[in-house]
């Protein structure tokens, strides 16, 4: 199971004009792959801060059998179904804005999991780019008090293992944090 997510980290615009992303300010974006066996980073990937954090999957080689576990950035149906027919699997917050063609549900005896749904992106665009089946699970996280939303390609895993699942990345969060407290970067060698 792999947490995807980015920080960004400032540095002199002096120094690197190529990370310009607003007047007189520059700035490096880290999207980082965290492994959450052992919170080490398996992949990471500089790029100037104005790139948008679902270009990264881009850039990742999807392992079948992986889990790749994403934030509402990551939402992007194309990138989602290149992972999909290599055999990985994720799990991803859906945006508030996701149009959701329901073919069946199935209860779940968990009063935290408000529906758990089969189907396809209602939209044609969206739909031609994810063809396949997804499950779009909602969740009342009882400590935030907030409703999340994910859309996954595991349809057999129970659905408060998915929810835990995502609880997970909440990993790659405090690497960042611990990032940004202990290291002080210098000087980049290069961009990759």
């Amino acid at each position: 199971v792999c947490a995807l997510d980015s920080t960004t980290v400032t540095v002199s615009l002096g120094l690197y004009p190529w990370a310009r992303f607003r007047p007189g300010m520059a700035g490096v974006k880290m999207h980082t792959q965290l492994d959450l066996r052992g919170s080490i980073p398996s992949f990471v990937h500089i790029t100037p801060e104005r790139d948008h954090d679902a270009t990264f999957l881009d850039q990742i080689v999807p392992e079948p059998g992986a889990v790749y576990v994403m934030d509402r950035a990551y939402f992007s149906f194309a990138r989602l179904h290149r992972l999909h027919r290599a055999g990985s699997f994720f799990v991803v917050r859906a945006r508030d804005d996701f149009d959701f063609a329901r073919s069946s549900s199935q209860a779940h005896p968990d009063p935290r999991v408000c529906s758990d749904q089969l189907g396809h992106p209602a939209n044609p665009v969206p739909r031609r780019f994810y063809p396949d089946i997804l499950r779009r699970i909602r969740y009342l996280d009882p400590e935030q008090k907030q409703m999340l939303i994910f859309a996954t390609n595991l349809l057999d895993a129970d659905a408060l293992d998915i929810a835990q699942i995502y609880r997970y990345r909440w990993q790659i969060e405090l690497f960042f944090k611990w990032i940004k407290q202990h290291l002080r970067i210098r000087a980049f060698h290069g961009t990759t």
